[in-house]
């Protein structure tokens, strides 16, 4: 299994995947982060991974899946909790296989959310998204599965702030590897921060963090994408 760490960031999330064992609490600093406008990754200090893990068996693989996490901010620090998780499938013909393990976070004032999860997650100052692969995904599969989602849901997926924020997923993700993405609302600008097991991205705009968060939780044209959503949002 392959994995990278990216400057000691989260190192028990990247880490865990693989090993069944018990995890304690652990903060970590955000360091230095590439930001594709505005400097958003200042905004965005530290994560705290909070609890022990359930380790989720899939594919061969065992995923932790944490209770919660604490976001550090600017301004302050925000304790999200676990809505759900849930596996993302695709078929292929008569075929169904597994690509990752999702598992979605929002700050406990809006929890649960499978009430109104658009409206909950947008009123949400901070959440947090994680992705672990059990296939290797290709840079191109990766480009063209948030291409039709984001046109799905409204957005243009060449709108720079959307090309800028992939960008670490360009080369594609391998089994094993780990994502994490967070959206942070402060005076109504969107600070959405993506980390990989070996790079980031910041960028900041209004409105983003909806317009990602919808690749998830927005309308879906397949039903492994509304599986995968009605898991999230705990329904």
């Amino acid at each position: 299994m392959r994995f990278q760490t990216l400057s000691l960031l989260i190192p028990l999330l990247f880490a865990a995947c693989g090993r069944m064992s018990s995890m304690q609490s652990s903060t970590t600093d955000i360091p230095s982060l590439q930001s594709g406008t505005g400097g958003g990754a200042s905004e965005i200090k530290s994560l705290n991974l909070v609890g022990s893990p359930q380790m989720i068996p899939l594919n061969g693989y065992s995923i932790p899946v944490y209770p919660g996490l604490t976001v550090g901010t600017t301004e302050t620090d925000y304790s999200l909790t676990l809505t759900g998780y849930g596996v993302m499938k695709k078929t292929v013909l008569i075929v169904t296989v597994d690509v990752y393990l999702a598992a979605s976070y929002v700050t406990e004032s809006q929890f649960p959310i499978h009430s109104d999860p658009l409206g909950r997650l947008e009123s949400a100052p901070v959440k947090a998204l994680q992705m672990t692969l059990v296939r290797d995904v290709s840079g191109d599969q990766l480009k063209a599965a948030l291409a039709d989602a984001l046109s799905l849901n409204g957005s243009d997926p060449n709108d720079p702030k959307f090309v800028s924020l992939f960008s670490p997923l360009s080369n594609g993700l391998k089994a094993g590897d780990t994502t994490l993405t967070i959206s942070y609302t402060k005076g109504g600008i969107d600070t959405v921060l993506s980390l990989t097991t070996s790079q980031s991205q910041a960028v900041q705009g209004s409105g983003l963090g909806m317009d990602i968060w919808k690749i998830w939780f927005g309308a879906t044209d397949d039903d492994n994408s509304t599986a995968l959503k009605n898991a999230l949002i705990g329904s």
